[in-house]
């Protein structure tokens, strides 16, 4: 791939990102903004293969004098023609957006991609110095924002939460708000400042959660420090080194079945290798599993043999199951596929990653169509666990309605599952669904 010169990269970064948080807060670039004129996109090619090939086209119009304006003809539909609109007026800025200097400076811009430069170069301290050199403030703040998202910054919680506290209407505040905790954790702050500092709100992060933890142990409270170090190990992504500290910490609180819920989750996502290191812990049987998922995921060429490896009192784990289908599936083996879909539990507990288990299904339930088994297809869509995200749940009722209406011909069974799309959601896509 070609890449930019470094100042090439650097100024059309800084352009980007000005653009983007300081079009709307500078007086002198709105005005710019409001005063360039902005050429009318290129009317759409005339449509082919719908006028007759002994269709005349029809001759080109003459312009219109100013004074010679006479109404615009009717547009034929078999040409698709577009008649050319003015361009449309600009509303005035609300005196809101405008910000409280008149214009950033030359020197404040070329700061600024000085900012970012440093910030790539993982120069922090630097960037943090030239930052504080920034008199605009919107761009001051700009370059904080950068420092603040990139890694190995070396900013303290405080820092973090200043800058929150004063733009909480600022892109990546829940980004942001890891940072935070992270600090917390790797700076190794005292009790009082992480009881502090999660007084009002909950951890969102591994590292929040065990550095919250290790301050409600030493005021006395295992019952609650037990409860976030659980939540972390069996929910949020954790680092193989951060991992063994935190079992050095923590380690009677957690239980082999928390390994085996961490084992769970990660093999449905993309680290393998925490994966195995939660399988190790629970030795050979669940290593074979682990192994075998991992196979089949990256579509190795043993990964049958892999899954033929696992101890067969693991058959009815349902990651087994899980990727037992898949390998069915990709080996066309559908009737095989559908038979152990349809018996696979539907437990939310069980499943850990409900989207991914409804991908499954929708694949596999669109392959039974393609060879006529309608009804399996039917029963592997409504027998979905209820996916997590929104879009999903649209498509599990969705699809189940359509197989019922198209392929079964059933219109009341259709009508009920139709009837559940959108309830409770605010996806536009569900509520466009749901009429």
């Amino acid at each position: 791939m070609t890449r930019l010169a470094p100042n090439s990269a650097v100024r059309w970064t800084a352009l980007g990102i000005t653009l983007a948080l300081l079009a709307s807060v500078s007086t002198l670039s709105l005005q710019a903004y409001a005063a360039t004129p902005v050429p009318m996109p290129k009317p759409p090619p005339t449509a082919r293969n719908v006028v007759p090939k002994n269709t005349a086209l029809p001759a080109p119009a003459k312009p219109l004098s100013p004074d010679a304006a006479s109404p615009a003809p009717a547009m034929q539909p078999a040409t698709r023609q577009h008649a050319a609109l003015p361009p449309p007026a600009r509303k005035p800025i609300a005196p809101a957006a405008m910000a409280a200097t008149a214009s950033t400076s030359q020197a404040d811009t070329e700061a600024l991609e000085n900012v970012i430069e440093l910030v790539r170069k993982r120069k922090p301290v630097d960037a943090s110095q030239l930052a504080q050199g920034i008199g605009d403030p919107v761009a001051r703040k700009l370059a904080e924002w950068i420092i603040l998202r990139s890694d190995d910054n070396g900013a303290t919680v405080e820092r973090y939460r200043a800058f929150l506290a004063a733009n909480p209407s600022w892109p990546s505040q829940t980004f942001l708000r890891r940072r935070a905790e992270a600090a917390l954790w790797d700076d190794h702050r005292d009790d009082d400042t992480v009881l502090g500092y999660f007084q009002n709100e909950k951890p969102l992060s591994a590292k929040g959660k065990f550095a919250l933890a290790q301050a409600l142990m030493a005021r006395g409270d295992r019952s609650g420090a037990e409860r976030h170090v659980r939540d972390a190990w069996r929910n949020d992504s954790i680092s193989g080194d951060v991992e063994t500290t935190a079992l050095d910490l923590f380690g009677p609180f957690i239980t082999p079945g928390d390994h085996k819920a961490r084992m769970d989750l990660m093999l449905y996502g993309s680290d393998t290798d925490a994966a195995l290191r939660a399988a190790k812990r629970l030795g050979a049987a669940q290593m074979a599993l682990a192994r075998a998922r991992i196979g089949v995921t990256k579509k190795a060429g043993n990964a049958k043999a892999l899954l033929d490896a696992v101890p067969s009192e693991l058959h009815s784990d349902p990651g087994y199951m899980f990727a037992r289908i898949q390998q069915l599936r990709r080996d066309e083996r559908f009737a095989e596929a559908a038979q152990l879909m349809i018996a696979a539990p539907r437990d939310p507990a069980r499943l850990h990653n409900l989207d991914e288990w409804w991908i499954e299904r929708r694949l596999l339930s669109r392959k039974m169509l393609d060879v006529g088994e309608h009804r399996s297809a039917y029963l592997i869509a409504r027998g979905a666990a209820l996916p997590a995200r929104d879009i999903y749940k649209t498509e599990q009722e969705f699809t189940a309605g359509w197989i019922a209406l198209r392929f079964l011909k059933d219109p009341a069974t259709a009508a009920q599952h139709f009837a559940r799309i959108g309830v409770g959601s605010v996806n536009p896509t569900a509520l466009a669904r749901a009429g």
